[in-house]
Parts: structure tokens; C-alpha cells; sequence
């Protein structure tokens, strides 16, 4: 797989300056994956430990009140996604992210 991070380093370059030198510091601690349609980010109920940048793809983001799926936001390409709620809160998770379409993270 070849990986190229051009799309992560101009979003990452947008809101802060940076070096190529300094973003050469961040690659090693970078993780690719893909994940298929209709495959989950993260679920409900799990600890997120990981934010996103989508280098391809798209997701939803959905609650599930009374067994009925209320999306509450799509995660475009070139966009960070995440359950910050329980990544920051370290707390379970209250929402799914699933993908629309095969993509790559």
C-alpha cells in the first residue's frame, strides 16, 4: 500500500505553521487503516482511543435512542473525526461511526 500523507499534512498545516522537518517528527506515530463499507469505527459503549483523519471515504455518525438509528453528523475526506466526548472524557462512547463506503484512514 502506498501511503502518502500530502492530504493529513496540508489539513494539519492549515490551522497550525509547520515545518516539513516538523512534520517528519509525526509520521512514525501515524497508523493507516482501511475500513470497508459498513464496517464501525468505533461502537457505542467502547472506550475511543483514536482520532481520524479520513484520507478517503465517508462516514456517519449515529445515536441509537429506543432502537432507532438518528444519524447526527456525515465525516467527509480531508476531515478529522472521533468520539471526542469519550476520547477526551476517557468515558464510553454514547455514539457509533460507521463507513458509507470503503475508505481509508
Amino acid at each position: 500500500m502506498n501511503i502518502n500523507y500530502n492530504n493529513f499534512k496540508l489539513f494539519l498545516t492549515q490551522i497550525a505553521e509547520m515545518t516539513d522537518e516538523e512534520f517528519e517528527l509525526v509520521v512514525p506515530y501515524l497508523e493507516t487503516k482501511e475500513i470497508k463499507k459498513g464496517e464501525y469505527f468505533i461502537k457505542e459503549g467502547i472506550h475511543c482511543k483514536h482520532i481520524a483523519f479520513i484520507n478517503e471515504g465517508l462516514f456517519r455518525v449515529f445515536l441509537l435512542k429506543k432502537g432507532t438509528e438518528l444519524n447526527t453528523c456525515f465525516c467527509l475526506q480531508n476531515e478529522v473525526m472521533s468520539s471526542f466526548d469519550s476520547l477526551v472524557n476517557d468515558t464510553f462512547s454514547k455514539e457509533n461511526i460507521q463507513a458509507l463506503e470503503d475508505s481509508f484512514i
